[in-house]
């Protein structure tokens, strides 16, 4: 048996690509915590909560650069 993960169903007249959502998992500092993606997004965004929570330093990037799907 196959199955397809991060694949909406097409609706005519919809912009697939701004609705699919991926969900993963990841480690942050040695926390397992729950990842979205967002297939029309190209920014890079984290929960103001998760930082908090995660005691994370909140900097602004030098040069900041715009992210792309290949």
């Amino acid at each position: 048996m196959l199955r397809r993960s991060c694949l909406a169903p097409r609706v005519n007249g919809d912009f697939p690509q701004r609705n699919n959502l991926c969900r993963s998992r990841c480690t942050i500092e040695g926390k397992v915590c729950k990842l979205i993606i967002a297939s029309g997004s190209s920014e890079n965004i984290i929960a103001a909560d998760a930082v908090k929570k995660l005691s994370l330093k909140d900097e602004l990037h030098p040069t900041p650069y715009k992210l792309a799907w290949l």
